[in-house]
């Protein structure tokens, strides 16, 4: 009790807020609660977050630390429901390719959704929701009952949706509160790299053209930053026709110059559980040529596992694979 009382770091109190709600202290879980009610910043986030058990950081730190506010809050809702609401719509917000950050802090926003889902979701009456683009109503309203279970799904507007700025909109007609998702999908060649410095990558080709059968390397140049870095990974786009040589990655992990490894379609996965600040790898990819053509891999990065939204990117390499 008094660890949690003293610190300031709203991780754990978060963390213990949550065990003093399931233990029936609810005065203290109360008084901790209200500490995390006061570290809520303008966007909803809980601010002041130092540590975590899986030593995260960044956006995913900060999603794990109010997920487990919102699950403490949710434990007493009547009480904290203004929190509980403004937390929740940043949570919602923080979604990218169906992930809440790393998999620690996706699976406790996850568990807070759940929560909160369930205890909003289902309309308390009948009513509709209109969906606009642009200030235009677009398609039928979808029309929902006071027994309607699940998500209450729109029509699907990407169509309408041409090059520049536009404006979404939803009304309700009757009906009563309840959350809503917005998802969006979108391709690009080459992100923006973050400016963060935690890591720099380099990918060289050993050769740009060869034949049929041929290997080919690829040089991999990561190097640390200015801070020691906990579980760094590295994605390498494999052009294709080029074959991954398995025995040459189980020599690297052998000789502990990667941890691990796994091919995951088009790339080629490298993880490290951590490495030291001003720390340079320098790794020889092998791969052979096994299909004609001219290809170009996928985008490589870099990143720290547990703050993924801070990539390092650099261009896919392009290959010309002559028949024999």
């Amino acid at each position: 009790k008094e660890e949690a009382q003293k610190t300031d770091d709203t991780y754990v109190i978060a963390l213990a807020a949550n065990v003093f709600y399931i233990a029936g202290d609810k005065k203290i879980a109360s008084t901790l609660s209200k500490r995390l009610a006061e570290a809520v910043g303008k966007t909803g986030s809980v601010a002041d977050s130092l540590t975590s058990i899986t030593r995260s950081g960044g956006e995913s730190l900060d999603i794990e630390t109010t997920s487990l506010a919102l699950l403490a809050w949710l434990k007493d809702d009547a009480k904290w429901a203004a929190q509980v609401e403004v937390s929740m719509r940043w949570l919602f917000e923080q979604s990218k390719a169906g992930r809440f950050g790393s998999t620690q802090s996706t699976v406790l926003a996850l568990k807070a959704i759940n929560v909160y889902d369930a205890a909003r979701a289902k309309p308390e009456q009948a009513g509709s929701v209109q969906l606009f683009i642009d200030d235009r109503p677009f398609a039928a309203p979808a029309a929902f009952e006071k027994d309607t279970k699940g998500a209450i799904e729109l029509a699907d507007f990407s169509a309408a949706l041409s090059f520049g700025q536009h404006t979404i909109g939803l009304k309700m007609s009757d009906g009563s509160k309840m959350p809503f998702a917005l998802e969006i999908v979108f391709n690009t060649s080459l992100p923006v790299s973050s400016d963060t410095g935690e890591l720099a990558l380099k990918t060289t080709l050993s050769s740009a053209a060869l034949k049929e059968g041929e290997p080919l390397e690829i040089q991999l140049d990561l190097r640390v930053g200015s801070e020691d870095a906990p579980t760094p990974v590295a994605i390498i786009g494999i052009p294709g026709g080029l074959q991954v040589r398995h025995d040459q990655l189980k020599e690297l992990v052998g000789a502990n110059r990667i941890n691990a490894y796994e091919v995951i379609g088009s790339e080629l996965v490298l993880y490290w559980r951590a490495l030291k600040a001003g720390e340079k790898r320098v790794i020889p990819l092998a791969f052979n040529a096994v299909i004609p053509g001219t290809y170009t891999g996928p985008a490589s990065r870099a990143y720290l596992y547990y703050t993924d939204e801070n990539k390092v990117w650099e261009k896919g390499q392009t290959v010309t694979v002559e028949a024999l």
